[in-house]
Order: C-alpha cells, then sequence, then structure tokens
C-alpha cells in the first residue's frame, strides 16, 4: 500500500507540473487534458517500476537484517493478575497527582 501511495503521489504531481506548463504556455484545452493524461500514466508506471527495483535492492542488499520484533503473548494470563489493578487490588499504583499551579517545581526546563 505504501508504494501505491508513493506512485499515485508522484504521478499528482507530475500531471499537475504538466498542467500548468500546458495552460501557461497557451495550449487549448484537450492538448493539455491529453498530455496531463499521458504524463499521468507513464509517470505513474515509471515511478511504480522505480519503487519496485529500489525494494527489491533493499531487500537483497539487507536480507540478513531482521527487525528486532518482542513477543508478546496476549493468551495467557502469566503475569497478568499480579500487575492487574483490578483483578490483584493489593497491588500499590503511583498515586495520581493532577497537573495544578502548585506542582510547578515538577517541570524541568531545558
Amino acid at each position: 500500500m505504501v508504494k501505491v501511495r508513493i506512485v499515485l503521489g508522484l504521478a499528482l504531481i507530475v500531471a499537475c507540473l504538466t498542467a500548468a506548463v500546458g495552460l501557461v504556455q497557451g495550449l487549448r484545452l484537450p492538448t493539455v487534458f491529453y498530455r496531463t493524461a499521458i504524463s499521468l500514466a507513464g509517470s505513474a508506471l515509471a515511478a511504480y517500476l522505480a519503487v519496485y527495483l529500489a525494494e527489491s535492492y533493499v531487500r537483497r542488499r539487507f536480507a540478513d537484517i531482521k527487525p528486532k520484533r518482542n513477543k508478546v503473548d496476549i493468551i495467557s494470563k502469566d503475569g497478568i493478575i499480579e500487575n492487574d489493578e483490578l483483578l490483584n487490588p493489593t497491588h500499590t499504583t503511583p498515586q495520581f497527582s493532577p497537573f495544578v499551579p502548585e506542582n510547578f517545581e515538577q517541570i524541568s526546563v531545558k
């Protein structure tokens, strides 16, 4: 989906520039529309090809680098009951202190 957004963004920029140049040069409207459509299709195809080739190059070049992911287990209840204040009310939670004018000394200005 990111590739499609990049391609459409580049193609729309090229089409707008083509239409603006055509209007500034005083071309007839059918000519401006024709040139804009051709530049939109051509730049979209070229941009998609460029993004596809760049992505395949990056995947081949950096194939050994894997993203670090934390395994999150959302099914088991191990460790959840001890840290959940609703299931375990004896768990101490820090007290909420609202931000009021008396608490200005908690702000650090750098």
